[in-house]
């Protein structure tokens, strides 16, 4: 990468997060539904068409980092070990995930608990959070099958994926939803996970 492209790239992020960085304090001060487009963009002292450059929506600005989060685990299985069983890549997978600093102080941000806020009550969000959660769901799994195709078939995998990560997903929510703190959500998680992987332990 060079120096001009490494600058490009800082700008880029520093955009979209002045971006969601409005989005979120005008669904916060007004509420989702009576924020408008044109008024993040004035908020963010940009111009609608450069909104229009990061996001096609508003629903994308809350969905803004899934992209970064369904690579975590993508990557965990395909850096498994030798001989290392598949439940054991699935966990440490979306331990990945779910123990990364990053990941939980997300969470654990007043930014993060209105993310959370807003997809329990905004229909429209609760509808698109369920498709990202079965695609992320889908996509692990697939890597997990094709992993293993000796081991696991596509059910097989999808119950897997779909049992451990739905309960650390649950978790999570309602770990923030008890306002628990950084160190409260984590263990809730990691609760979470232990419980479910025992489901498929001998």
């Amino acid at each position: 990468m060079t120096e001009a492209t490494g600058l490009r790239q800082r700008k880029k992020e520093r955009t979209r997060r002045q971006l969601i960085d409005a989005a979120l304090r005008l669904f916060k001060d007004q509420g989702y539904e009576q924020t408008t487009i044109n008024q993040i963009a004035e908020a963010a002292e940009l111009s609608p068409s450069t909104f229009f450059l990061h996001f096609s929506s508003k629903d994308d600005v809350v969905f803004a980092e899934h992209r970064d989060r369904i690579d975590l685990p993508l990557l965990a299985i395909r850096d498994r070990t030798a001989g290392e069983p598949p439940l054991d890549v699935l966990v440490r997978a979306i331990n990945r995930v779910a123990a990364s600093e990053r990941e939980l102080l997300n969470i654990a941000s007043e930014s993060g608990r209105l993310r959370v806020s807003l997809l329990l009550s905004v229909p429209a969000l609760r509808a698109r959070a369920l498709l990202v959660i079965m695609d992320a769901q889908r996509q692990v799994a697939a890597e997990l099958q094709t992993t293993y195709p000796d081991i696991l078939d596509p059910v097989g995998a999808a119950t897997m994926v779909g049992l451990i990560s739905g309960a650390v997903v649950g978790a999570a929510i309602a770990a923030v939803e008890a306002d628990m703190d950084c160190q409260g959500i984590q263990q809730a998680v990691t609760d979470a996970l232990n419980t479910a992987a025992r489901a498929f332990r001998p």
